[in-house]
């Protein structure tokens, strides 16, 4: 099952599965479904519009970026 999040014609958003193309509503929310609910695949959703499949309340990046502070920590510059 690839469960997906989507924008139906309301402007909701709402958890749904995509199959062979396709975006059919689900019973239960993203959350519901991560804490073990059983999903039950509804009717195929006709004007769903994909949006991101979570909605992070923060994003935290971490990483050697620059030369200088590389070279404050006496470390090397890492391959990307």
């Amino acid at each position: 099952m690839k469960i997906v999040q989507y924008r139906s014609t309301s402007d909701q958003v709402f958890t749904g599965e995509w199959h062979e193309g396709t975006v059919y509503a689900l019973n239960h929310t993203l959350s519901e479904i991560m804490a073990g609910a059983t999903a039950m695949r509804g009717e195929a959703v006709p004007h769903a519009t994909l949006t991101a499949p979570l909605h992070p309340g923060q994003i935290l990046c971490i990483g050697k970026n620059y030369a200088d502070h590389v070279a404050e920590m006496k470390s090397s510059v890492p391959e990307f």
